[in-house]
């Protein structure tokens, strides 16, 4: 059985050097503009195009180096930074919310008061 990748990861090797082959792909990129390129040297960001893309669509980030034989690439699929930042934000939404909870609990507590709201904490950290 094979694993759920998030981001899927491939890599391929060219005789060629990695100047070659970045100007192939330059070349080919420039032909048929079908995604948004974004190239820091030796580094290229495939992006669909601004009206096809939406909030959720990913990206190709392909790094292309050297090697003694050749060029090699290193391809990954991933979602947009957004994608990673809105779950950070919800696991940062979570963690505060536990924390409220457990310093209002352990005061009504630590007052000798019914401590209810504590039982909303396993339902939390279980999110």
């Amino acid at each position: 059985m094979t694993s759920f990748r998030i981001r899927p990861k491939f890599e391929l090797s060219y005789p060629e050097r990695s100047a070659v082959v970045i100007d192939r792909l330059n070349k080919k990129l420039a032909q048929e503009p079908l995604f948004d390129v974004v190239e820091i040297p030796g580094h290229f960001i495939l992006k669909i195009k601004k009206e096809d893309q939406h909030y959720w669509s990913p990206q190709l980030n392909l790094a292309i180096e050297d090697q003694s034989d050749g060029a090699k690439i290193r391809g990954r699929y991933e979602p947009h930074h957004n994608v990673w930042t809105l779950f950070v934000l919800i696991y940062l939404a979570l963690a505060i919310l536990c924390l409220f909870v457990i310093i209002f609990g352990l005061s009504q507590w630590g007052l000798g008061l019914p401590a209810k709201i504590l039982w909303i904490l396993p339902l939390l950290l279980a999110m």
